[in-house]
């Protein structure tokens, strides 16, 4: 039989204890960067992907990259801020100029202050069409696309020494200065905020307005103070930052905090320390520069000489030999009712839970150990098909064995379903659909009733109440009202088989791709439209619509919101 190495577990929600790879991707020079120190991030309206970087500007269109170097482009190769306006024009500050792109054309900005040509220390937009800059060391400038203005002491400006910008939720734009000081700026006016008292000798680099109004101020030496209602909380290394030099603050999900460190990457949430991203879990490079998440919950991180590392959470988590897994090849996951998850392997049942995981192998109960299949059914009862020794029951703590003597045709069982009455049906090797009532098997469907071949592997339970199964060499066919009515995919072997939320079904095959019946019509994806490999074994599909299908040389994502299907 063909070992089909399951690679369903990215999709398993949970927030594990032990090491785990967190790093989707890195986007380096081999892949087309310009340059590995990413020092800005950027998504505009298009969905391009921009990165500044100390040599030079890229943009990333999810495939491939295009560069934009000095001085063709830029006023200079070291590309540290970007802002883009409602009308989708581009700003690009450097360390000698600023710098727009509009209709695929970069050009100067025409009256731009002198003061500003010698450097910006932050840029950041607002509104529909507001720029602030910062000077290095010449103050705080306001653009809106035809005039530069000065916000000088007239307007309340302290001094020229505005080092750290942030945009507010009503169109204000919050800044520091060196003293330390925080400040709002709305309608023309300055306002020096009431702050708790702060350390002497510290010096703000990083500013954010976080969900309940709270203000997260970044230091160069001293960590994270936030301010909010009178109070104030610090964040230091003694409370899990894994630096003291922050250099970057964004936002996440509800309530969720990005520090960009010198030493790595900490998530807060609600103000408590979530998880610390850095080399140990696939971070590039410990020094990260800023983070950005764009519009599909995906994170870019700007590294110093590690290019961008893409980051989504529990995209990727890693559950080995080493977490306590009896072994590394995963045959079938299941997640029971109350969030407990299974994981079939070849040495055994592995129960993950909030307390660890255990093993349930031959030494303590199991009759096999390879475990190819995995159901929880109605009555919460969990089945564990193996490859050898029938179907073990595991109910209340106690481990039962359905073998041939309540009726099993067939030790190895690869695949389990359950129909709306609460029958299971266990989909054997080469023993047929063998129907299970509780109590012994009831029914088998084999040969002798029409099937194509006794090999089953694959099943699925449909919206209509139909069971659908896949064979090995024999295509697949529906079982529905007590009798088979329907055969398809004649010939093929259906590892997989998935339907979405529109009734379509999708078919992996061993040979042939992804074969599906979609809006009426029957189509096929194939590594000739861009899949990685015509063997695939599984079938899932994310909130967004987006599937994966996992193949014998690795995972591809398909998007059907495109014409033709965009392929990953």
């Amino acid at each position: 039989m063909k070992l089909r190495i399951l690679l369903l577990a990215f999709f398993v929600q949970a927030n594990f204890l032990f090491s785990q790879i967190r790093i989707h991707t890195n986007l380096n020079i081999d892949d087309g960067l310009i340059y590995s120190q990413v020092l800005s991030i950027h998504e505009d309206q298009s969905g391009y992907m921009w990165f500044g970087t100390s040599s030079g500007l890229s943009r990333w269109d999810g495939v491939t990259f295009k560069n934009f170097i000095f001085p063709d482009s830029l006023s200079d190769n070291n590309c540290k801020w970007i802002a883009e306006f409602a009308d989708s024009t581009l700003f690009f500050a450097t360390r000698k100029n600023i710098v727009r792109y509009k209709n695929g054309i970069f050009s100067g900005l025409p009256g731009l202050p002198p003061a500003l040509k010698n450097g910006v220390y932050s840029m950041r937009s607002c509104g529909n069409n507001q720029l602030f800059i910062a000077g290095a060391a010449s103050g705080l400038w306001h653009y809106d696309g035809r005039t530069f203005k000065e916000i000088n002491r007239q307007q309340g400006l302290p001094g020229a020494n505005v080092c750290a910008l942030a945009r507010g939720g009503r169109g204000e734009m919050y800044f520091a200065d060196q003293s330390p000081a925080v400040y709002v700026y709305n309608k023309g006016r300055i306002k020096k905020l009431a702050l708790p008292s702060m350390p002497s000798g510290i010096q703000i680099n990083a500013l954010l307005k976080d969900d309940d109004g709270a203000l997260w101020m970044g230091t160069l030496n001293r960590g994270v103070f936030i301010a909010y209602g009178g109070n104030r909380i610090h964040l230091g290394k003694s409370e899990g930052l894994p630096g003291n030099k922050i250099t970057y603050l964004s936002r996440g999900d509800s309530n969720q905090v990005f520090v960009a460190t010198t030493r790595g990457l900490a998530i807060y949430k609600n103000y408590r320390l979530q998880s610390v991203l850095n080399r140990q879990n696939g971070l590039s490079n410990n020094f990260v520069w800023q983070v950005l998440k764009d519009h599909n919950g995906l994170y870019y991180i700007g590294t110093d000489g590690g290019g961008v590392d893409i980051y989504r959470p529990g995209l990727f988590q890693t559950i080995n030999t080493e977490c306590g897994l009896p072994h590394n090849t995963v045959w079938s996951i299941c997640e029971s009712k109350n969030h407990d998850f299974y994981f079939g392997t070849d040495e055994g049942l592995a129960v993950y839970h909030k307390k660890g995981i255990k093993v349930l192998n031959t030494h303590n109960g199991l009759s096999g150990n390879m475990i190819l299949a995995l159901h929880q059914a109605r009555d919460d009862a969990l089945y564990a098909a193996t490859n050898e020794n029938g179907v073990d029951v595991i109910r209340n703590g106690k481990i039962t064995n359905i073998n041939a003597k309540q009726g099993l045709d067939g030790p190895s069982v690869w695949t389990i379903a359950e129909d709306r009455s609460g029958l299971i049906y266990f989909g054997a090797y080469d023993g047929g659909v063998n129907i299970w009532n509780g109590k012994r098997v009831i029914d088998t469907l084999n040969t002798a009733d029409g099937l194509p071949t006794n090999a089953i592997v694959s099943s699925l339970l449909c919206s209509d109440g139909s069971l659908l199964f896949g064979t090995d060499g024999g295509g697949a066919f529906r079982f529905r009202q007590g009798r088979i009515d329907t055969f398809l995919l004649n010939g093929n072997t259906v590892w997989s088989i998935y339907e979405d939320r529109q009734g379509n079904y999708y078919f992996g095959t061993n040979d042939n791709g992804m074969i599906y019946f979609r809006n009426g019509k029957w189509d096929t994806l194939s590594i000739r439209d861009g899949l990685s490999h015509n063997s695939i074994l599984g079938i899932l599909q994310d909130a967004r619509g987006v599937f994966y299908l996992s193949a014998d040389n690795g995972l591809n994502s398909v998007d059907f919101s495109t014409n033709p299907p965009n392929i990953h």
